[in-house]
This record gives C-alpha cells, sequence and structure tokens, in this order.
C-alpha cells in the first residue's frame, strides 16, 4: 500500500542580522530602463547591431590571410608581418586560413572597425598571447560555415608583467559571430577577455582555461552562440565594480555549459537569462550575483556549494553564527520510515498558471502549457556530503534572485537558492534538490520569499528550511519526514478528493519536501504521497 503523510507548515526558528545595504543599482543600463532592486526591471535583452548579426564576407573584398606555419601570404591593405606577428592596422575585413605555430595576430586600429574571419585557421603561441585587440572600435569575429577554427596559448606561466593575460585578448568591444566552430585553448591563464563589452552572436564556441573561461570586464551578450567552457577556475565572470550600468550578463539565447573549480556564472551586478539553456557544473556556486533573473529557458545548476547565489560578491556578506534549526515542536513526522522503489516514474507536472493572478507569459516555441511539462532530467544523484557542515550567517544586501518563466533545476550540496536579499517566483517550474549534509537549506534568503505564481517544489535534509513570506500570493504545503527517502522514490504531492497536483521522482535523498503555487493556496488538505510497502 501507499503510506500518505498530511504536511503542516512547520514553524521555524530564523535568526536574521539586522539589514545593512552593501550595494545597489539606479542608473541606465540599456536604453532607457532604470534597473533597481526593488521592483526590479527585468525585460533587459542584449543589443546587436547591424554589423555584430552580419557574418556574411568575400575574398574579392577582404584581404586575405594564407598561413603555413612559418610562411604567411598577404594579399590586400592594411595586414602586415614581421617576425611571426600580424598586424592590422585599419578598418576592413581580414581572412585567415592555414595554420600558424609561434605566431600572433595583433590589432592596432585605432577607433576603427575591423573584422577578422577564420576560414580554417589555426594558431598557437607559446611565449605570447596568440590574439591581442590593443586598439580598435570594435573587432567582429566571423567563424565561417563549416570550418573548424583553433587558437591555443601555449604559454605555461605568465609574468608579473604580463599585459595580455588570455589566449584572445582584447583591449575593446568584441564579437563572436558565424556558423563555423572556435576552439580556445589557454593553457597559462584566460580563454577570452575583453575589457570592454564581449558579445557571443552565434557560433559554436568551445574554451579550455586553466584560469577563467570567458571574461567581460563591461558586459557579456548571449544571443545564439553554442558555448562550451571547462575551467580551473570560473565558468564565465564580468567583472565591472566602478560603473553600476555594468558588470552585468544578459542571455538571450542559444546554450551554455560550463564545468568548473569555482563558479558556474559570476557577475558584479546582474545575470538575465531570457531563452536559450544553462547547464553549470560547479565545485563552488552555480551562478553569483548581486541580482538574477530568469525570465525563460532551459536552466540546471549542479553545485559542490550554493545553486543559485545572490551576494555582493565581496565576501563581507557572510558572519560566524550558529545554524537555523526547525523548531522540533512543530515538526511534521511518521512513526515509520518510507522505503524507496527502483521504479523511475514522470517527472513533476501541473498548472501554476490556472490562478490567473498574474499576466501569462507570451508563449515561445511550443506548447508552454505546464501540464505537459516534463522537467529536465540528469544523471547526478545524492552527492557526498559536506562533512564540514554550515554555520554561516549572512546580512541584508540590496539584490534579488526573480525567476519569471522557464524550467530551473538546482542540484546543491550548499543552499540550493541562496539569497541575501530577496527571492522573487512569479512563474515557471523551479525545482530544488537540496542538501543531504548539516548546515544547509533548499532555501536560504535574508529578506523576503514571495511566490505568486509559478511552482517550486524543493526537497532536502531538513535541518535548516524557510518558508515563503506572508506577502505571497501562493501557498505553501511542507512535510518533514522521520526518516530520509532515497533516490528514486516516487512523490505525488495531492490535494483535495485525492487530486494529484503535482508529481516527482526524488534524484537525491531527503528528508523534507515542500512546495508552493497558487494551486496549492485553493486545497483545504495536502498530502504527499510516496513509493512504500506494498
Amino acid at each position: 500500500m501507499k503510506r500518505k503523510i498530511v504536511a503542516i507548515i512547520m514553524a521555524l526558528s530564523l535568526m536574521l542580522t539586522g539589514c545593512n545595504t552593501i550595494r545597489s543599482i539606479t542608473s541606465y543600463i540599456t536604453g532607457n530602463v532604470t534597473y533597481t532592486t526593488k521592483g526590479i526591471q527585468t525585460d533587459i535583452t542584449g543589443e546587436y547591431s547591424e554589423k555584430a548579426l552580419d557574418s556574411s564576407w568575400s575574398n574579392e573584398e577582404a584581404t586575405t590571410v594564407a598561413a603555413s606555419n612559418e610562411n604567411v601570404e598577404i594579399s590586400g591593405d592594411g595586414a602586415e608581418e614581421k617576425d611571426g606577428v600580424i598586424t592590422i592596422s585599419k578598418t576592413g575585413t581580414y581572412v585567415f586560413s592555414g595554420e600558424m605555430a609561434e605566431g600572433q595576430i595583433k590589432v592596432s586600429a585605432k577607433d576603427e572597425n575591423v573584422k577578422i574571419v577564420f576560414n580554417g585557421f589555426a594558431i598557437s603561441s607559446t611565449s605570447v598571447a596568440p590574439i591581442v585587440v590593443g586598439e580598435a572600435k570594435n573587432v567582429y569575429v566571423t567563424l565561417a560555415d563549416g570550418t573548424e577554427n583553433t587558437v591555443t596559448d601555449g604559454r605555461s606561466e605568465l609574468t608579473e608583467t604580463e599585459e595580455y593575460t588570455a589566449a584572445i585578448y582584447s583591449k575593446d568591444d568584441l564579437f563572436i559571430n558565424g556558423t563555423g566552430s572556435l576552439k580556445v585553448e589557454a593553457n597559462a591563464k584566460d580563454g577570452i577577455k575583453g575589457n570592454d563589452d564581449v558579445k557571443l552572436v552565434s557560433g559554436t564556441i568551445n574554451v579550455t582555461a586553466a584560469d577563467d573561461g570567458i571574461i567581460g570586464n563591461d558586459t557579456i551578450s548571449i544571443k545564439e552562440a553554442a558555448i562550451t567552457i571547462k575551467a580551473e577556475d570560473d565558468g564565465i565572470k564580468v567583472t565591472n565594480e566602478e560603473d553600476t550600468t555594468k558588470g552585468y550578463l544578459v542571455m538571450d539565447g542559444g546554450s551554455l555549459v560550463t564545468e568548473c573549480k569555482d563558479k558556474g556564472i559570476d557577475t558584479v551586478s546582474l545575470v538575465v537569462i531570457n531563452a536559450g539553456t544553462v547547464d553549470v557544473t560547479s565545485e563552488n556556486e552555480g551562478i553569483q550575483s548581486l541580482n538574477i533573473v530568469i525570465n525563460d529557458g532551459e536552466v540546471k545548476i549542479d553545485s559542490k556549494d550554493d545553486g543559485l547565489n545572490i551576494s555582493d560578491g565581496s565576501g563581507s556578506d557572510q558572519m560566524e553564527f550558529g545554524p537555523r534549526q526547525l523548531d522540533e515542536q512543530n515538526r511534521n513526522t511518521t512513526n515509520q520510515s518510507l522505503d524507496s522503489t527502483n521504479e523511475r516514474p514522470e517527472k513533476p507536472q501541473g498548472n501554476p498558471q490556472d490562478n490567473g493572478q498574474l499576466e501569462e507569459r507570451p508563449e515561445k516555441n511550443g506548447d508552454t502549457d505546464m501540464e505537459n511539462f516534463t522537467p529536465p532530467t540528469g544523471d547526478m544523484q545524492g552527492q557526498k556530503p559536506d562533512e564540514t557542515g554550515g554555520g554561516m550567517m549572512d546580512q541584508d544586501i540590496d539584490g534579488a534572485l526573480i525567476i519569471n518563466g522557464g524550467n530551473v533545476t538546482v542540484y546543491a550540496q550548499g543552499d540550493g537558492l541562496d539569497s541575501n536579499g530577496d527571492i522573487q517566483i512569479n512563474g515557471g517550474y523551479t525545482l530544488v534538490y537540496g542538501t543531504t549534509s548539516g548546515g544547509n537549506g533548499a532555501i536560504d534568503y535574508n529578506g523576503t520569499f514571495e511566490v505568486n505564481n509559478g511552482i517550486i517544489i524543493v526537497t532536502s535534509n531538513g535541518d535548516m528550511e524557510q518558508t515563503i513570506s506572508d506577502s505571497s500570493a501562493a501557498g505553501m504545503e511542507t512535510t518533514l519526514l522521520e526518516q530520509s527517502i532515497s533516490a528514486g522514490t516516487k512523490v505525488e504531492i495531492r490535494g483535495d478528493n485525492d487530486e494529484v497536483l503535482y508529481s516527482f521522482t526524488a534524484e537525491k535523498e531527503c528528508r523534507y519536501i515542500a512546495v508552493a503555487s497558487t494551486k496549492v493556496k485553493e486545497q483545504s488538505n495536502v498530502s504527499f504521497v510516496t513509493d512504500g510497502d506494498e
């Protein structure tokens, strides 16, 4: 038979520090859109000029550079080669083909637009950065259709005074487009670095880096590019801390897959995901920024620390404190443990948009009805517990995590959704597989946690959990089992008359389960049913 556990709202013992605003954004970011962390503007998109979108070219209108190791043949004006360095000095289109060992391309064209076409080209160097933009207005790198192109930084280490620290280094705005592929290997430090804006418009870009994968100082925009990063530090990051109109990343489509030793995505001010797919595997936080907005798309985070983390990044927003424990007197437990099963049934299903309280998001691609939605699957099972546990308490900052749509799945060994400011869920489907160890929770926030539409389901060990704020339009139900259920256990969340509201398969061991939606609020009784003894 199946055993039924009727949920109650657990009282939580919350010990929060006083409010201390560390950083806020009040200036313009794009166009005339004013961005603030309170009532945040969420419809920010990347800006792509006609030149950025234009990947067309022809040999007849270009200067061609054909390389064969140490031999370089240049046909046309604006480029010259000396001692293995090809210098581009004026505006124009430059088409590169062949292979160049121990070489460098250097753009030195002040206030000029330069287009570089990689038409089946490989360049490497063990002494200098292979691609350097020293002076230009904008540099557009086009990956020719059907070609494979490689940039290899073979330096084993950098001197303390080395200025060009990446395999592709630009002091000015850098754009990459086209339908070919680009492989970047950085053995000394970073893969691609831009001191201004970096816009990854299209093409297939694969980066392997000894330090950070892709860095933009001011902004990074992703339109249709398919990006894969393997980095020994951060996957992709934006670093400008001086100008509050900058320091952000916008993803309008394409795909981003990162596997890194530190953070998957790390920006100073803002991350906006409007479309596309994001798949992060990290040994620290999955995505970290002062503000994170997910409007649509598929987002999957597998992190050994926090999944989605709202932080000012300074490290000053943490202070030592004891863990927040559940109120033992209000725990909802059972007298018998629940057995797991090897069955792998359907994923969570349900309809978060049926209450009509928020304006329905327009359809993007195909059917967006959540009743027909199957969340992304993954191979990740329960991670090895962090034996050191938690014990850190965060100070409030003026930042927010906002989920307006899309499918978000988080596997975290630290906190799943961790905001030193606010959390707001306005749509979409969010599924958080939280920690199996102590000192962390699936949800951790210092400001408010509002669920107004959409669905959020969380699981964890139940060591330290927080529920939604009273200002939420949705309702929340929770349960804490006497013993954990194993990964692979099917869970049904039922409402009045035993109607199945949502169902999912626990992909990590868990003891605590919670669900929040407007549909839950409409029920007079919510229960959690698991696979048990027959």
